[in-house]
């Protein structure tokens, strides 16, 4: 007997509701929070997960499974909507363990035939924690293959998979281990790879891998150790290098707070190293020693990564606790490395400024900590005096009440989410090129 859409209607949308909620609250991609009436009263803008779920209840007792979700990364709910092998219909993608074994997750593909779903594969994770969910062109441009990063609780270990989803069937590649990854396009001819870095079983603590298709099959493309001292991998990072290249920069910290960078060039065959723990490139390397656990950044997002160097204020103690930081960052140029740009760094704040020549080695940053505003002050090179004040930066959040001083002195300089930055330039007559207007300091001033 045919179930009328009525009936089915009937059937499905209470289930519906309840893993929408779950969803809901399992996931911050939509950004928007429905509430329950909202979606009682709006059942058929769902009908692509309310005919997913039905499909579900098909080879799954919905009852006794708990869904997961990943962690990090662009995805955040238990289902995925991609077109994975690029014809045009999008498959989904569910995160699921049975109640009885909650650790072991499992992942269901299932495909649209005509408006039907149906399930197409199932298959067991290899961990009992979702990290993340990645979507590349790693073996052909037409279409897309799975890369989902897991974590193993009980070892405290991290693994990538790769799966290609085609006409022969689901194929997974081997599984890789991983502390750091990151996925583009580093190659001339439009296919992507991965890099991963990761604890080592050699001698050397830790190791960097090229992951890139060959012949169909994914491979070990490069594999280099990373300097023995090394006891932490503080992030992992890809710029063009000069040569045009595409760079990997991977910072690292030693015993203390003495940090470096490890750089290679990235080609077909090999990770080659530019600046690294070896004798043909340590005078490079040794040049991106510091004595903060500082990360490469792009800041003024050239597509060069560019390396940080601590930088003493004016007529400030380097062992004086300040906010903002001034870092000096450098780029690779001619063999050696050169300033690219100096900025003051408010992470907590979050923001940068970017400081004009006239203010490098000649300002100093205060904070002030009753109202959590950064005052800059212009001193004297030569005795660190403080010769007059240039700006103050202060953050308000919109829910909070904003004095009536500052909404008629100060100038905004940017919004980002709840939070508003303020200027104010103290009046000065004359004329000193250390003086900025409203404008520069908004050219200079950058939301992180």
């Amino acid at each position: 007997m045919q179930m009328t859409s009525e009936r089915r209607e009937a059937r499905v949308y209470p289930k519906l509701l309840g893993l929408l909620l779950v969803m809901l609250l399992a996931t911050s991609c939509s950004g928007v929070l429905l509430d329950t009436q909202e979606l009682l009263q709006a059942p058929k803008l769902n009908q692509k997960q309310a005919s997913v779920y039905e499909a579900l209840e098909q080879t799954l007792d919905t009852k006794n499974i708990v869904y997961k979700y990943p962690e990090s990364g662009e995805y955040h709910s238990s289902f995925v909507f991609f077109d994975l092998d690029g014809d045009g219909s999008q498959e989904a993608i569910v995160f699921y363990a049975l109640l009885s074994e909650p650790s072991d997750i499992r992942v269901k593909v299932l495909s649209s035939k005509e408006g039907t779903w149906g399930s197409v594969y199932d298959f067991a994770g290899a961990g009992d924690t979702v990290d993340f969910l990645r979507f590349a062109r790693l073996s052909s441009q037409n279409s897309y293959n799975m890369v989902i990063g897991w974590k193993n609780g009980r070892q405290k270990a991290k693994s990538l998979s790769v799966y290609t989803f085609e006409e022969e069937g689901l194929q997974e590649e081997k599984n890789y281990p991983y502390q750091f990854h990151t996925i583009g396009s580093f190659l001339p001819g439009g296919l992507e790879q991965i890099v991963l870095v990761g604890k080592n079983s050699g001698p050397d603590p830790y190791s960097a891998t090229l992951l890139r298709y060959v012949s169909g099959r994914i491979s070990e493309a490069g594999l280099v150790d990373l300097s023995s001292d090394t006891t932490d991998i503080l992030a992992l990072s890809t710029g063009r290098l000069p040569d045009g290249a595409m760079g990997l920069y991977i910072d690292e910290s030693f015993t203390g707070t003495i940090s470096a960078t490890e750089i290679f060039r990235i080609s077909a065959q090999a990770l080659e190293p530019i600046a690294a723990d070896s004798n043909e490139t340590w005078d490079l390397y040794a040049q991106t020693f510091r004595d903060r656990e500082e990360i490469c950044r792009d800041f003024d997002q050239n597509g060069v990564m560019e390396i940080p160097m601590p930088f003493a204020q004016a007529g400030v103690s380097s062992s004086e606790d300040y906010s903002p930081k001034i870092l000096r960052y450098m780029k690779l140029a001619g063999g050696k490395l050169a300033p690219a740009y100096t900025l003051a760094l408010n992470e907590d704040a979050g923001y940068a400024l970017f400081l004009p020549e006239e203010w490098v080695e000649a300002v100093t940053i205060q904070r002030q900590a009753v109202n959590k505003e950064s005052r800059i002050y212009q001193t004297d090179p030569e005795t660190g005096d403080i010769r007059r004040e240039l700006l103050r930066i202060r953050v308000y959040s919109s829910k909070d009440v904003q004095d009536k001083f500052v909404q008629e002195e100060y100038f905004l300089l940017g919004t980002k989410g709840f939070f508003n930055y303020w200027g104010y330039i103290p009046p000065y007559e004359g004329s000193d090129p250390a003086v900025k207007t409203k404008e520069e300091i908004r050219q200079m001033f950058l939301l992180l």
